[in-house]
């Protein structure tokens, strides 16, 4: 890995091991080689680059973004530092910083994926779903491969109220990635958005079932629900738990499914059993807090609820949902006032 000025074998293999253990999440081992570089080479662009995605890779987003900015403004042409602080800034909601950044990167490597999907991203989030269809149009017609392409079309087409043109982007990802089971997942949830239950099921059996996948097996229920009834659901739902009682998502889902039905005693049971192997589980508690929202058990939900926020403080639903309870609470408390 060179850019612009050449590197010594040495540098360059420390370059490419920091890289690569980057890329494998290894933020100490990169650190450590990563500050062998340095003390060759501190002042180099691929220097300065790694440094930049390391701090990024550990949450110091504000200096890891100062650095990159400093970087690109002396050396403009270093695209790919500019399409890391286009998709850092986007990641911190800085989506003008982002958007200028990114098309910067496009202008200097007009063939460049990843910046056209990052572009992509930009654009929707600013409520531009008209800029990110040309961008994403042209570029899958160039890049049938690329499965993200796929999902970002049609995430824009919804956006613009094209159900129609959504399916047959997803439709069409599947035939150009036959073998890319998320997209025939993402198939399949669209097709059970707009009822066409038989063909979500038909999608769904055609998987590979040989490992375990809690979308798929989420999906697989919701669509025999829609084409069987919710008796047909039921022991699939008890199939599963039965091949797997000691899973914890397949529980959740047959607690969800349970909660759908109105039997929040089950679903209660099942998510308890749930906690018994793993009290911590965010998604256990967060479920837990809503069948006891459901029920009207608030003290309970709080008390769910607090207890994911001491394992995932940033978990923004939970903060979300304890935000809602903590109201109903209080209209509880003034209406027994009263």
């Amino acid at each position: 890995m060179t850019w612009l000025t050449p590197l010594t074998e040495r540098a360059s293999v420390l370059a490419d091991i920091t890289e690569a253990r980057l890329l494998q999440g290894k933020l100490a081992d990169a650190s450590g080689s990563h500050g062998a570089l340095a003390r060759l080479l501190p002042d180099v662009p691929i220097t300065q680059f790694l440094g930049a995605r390391i701090k990024l890779a550990r949450g110091s987003y504000a200096e890891g973004i100062a650095d990159l900015e400093r970087l690109v403004a002396r050396v403009p042409s270093l695209v790919p530092a500019r399409i890391v602080l286009g998709a850092a800034q986007l990641s911190q909601g800085n989506l003008m910083q982002a958007h200028s950044q990114l098309q910067q990167a496009i202008q200097q490597a007009p063939d460049n994926v990843e910046a056209r999907k990052l572009l992509a991203r930009v654009q929707l989030q600013l409520n531009q779903p008209d800029a990110a269809l040309h961008i994403l149009s042209s570029t899958i017609d160039a890049n049938p491969t690329d499965p993200e392409l796929y999902t970002l079309l049609e995430a824009t087409q919804i956006g613009l109220g094209d159900t129609g043109s959504a399916i047959e982007t997803l439709a069409r990802g599947v035939r150009a990635n036959p073998a890319d089971a998320s997209l025939k997942l993402d198939l399949a949830q669209a097709y059970l958005r707009v009822g066409r239950g038989k063909d979500a099921l038909a999608l769904l059996q055609s998987l590979d079932t040989s490992h375990e996948d809690p979308r798929r097996d989420r999906l697989f229920v919701a669509a025999v629900y829609a084409v069987r009834g919710a008796e047909a659901a039921s022991e699939e739902i008890d199939s599963l738990l039965k091949a797997r009682p000691q899973d914890i998502q397949t529980l959740n889902l047959a607690a969800s499914y349970a909660a759908m039905q109105w039997q929040f005693e089950r679903a209660r049971a099942l998510l308890q059993q749930a906690l018994a192997i793993n009290a911590h589980d965010v998604g256990s508690l967060g479920n837990l807090a809503r069948v006891a929202l459901a029920t009207g058990d608030l003290p309970g939900a709080e008390g769910a609820m607090r207890t994911a926020l001491a394992t995932d403080g940033h978990n923004v639903p939970v903060r979300i949902a304890r935000r809602s309870a903590a109201a109903a609470c209080a209209r509880t408390t003034r209406t027994r006032a009263r």
